[in-house]
């Protein structure tokens, strides 16, 4: 049984380990930016105007931006340029000889 656990973790574990720091992640940012808006002094009169509406809609705003941000980062022109020149990559990759593409 402890051979069979252990190569489910090796196999398995970094997957569920990157899904488990995405939902903490979400989560954390998701319950500060409600309590920033729901005890807020400088939002206590919108807050009372508009209820608990605004607090979940603010946080889910703050969620939504981080993940779009997370899903265009790949998406930036300069970062992968500089991915693509970068002498680091090559080493890493074993290519030091080769030519940039």
């Amino acid at each position: 049984m402890a051979l069979h656990c252990s190569s489910w973790l090796y196999n398995e574990g970094s997957k569920h380990l990157l899904l488990l720091s995405w939902l903490a992640i979400n989560t954390w940012l998701f319950y500060k930016t409600f309590i920033l808006y729901y005890r807020g002094p400088q939002y206590y009169y919108l807050h009372q105007m508009l209820g608990l509406g605004l607090c979940i809609s603010r946080a889910s705003a703050s969620v939504l931006n981080l993940n779009s941000s997370l899903i265009l980062l790949p998406m930036c022109r300069i970062l992968l340029a500089m991915l693509r020149g970068s002498k680091k990559l090559y080493k890493l990759a074993g290519l030091y000889g080769a030519q940039p593409v």
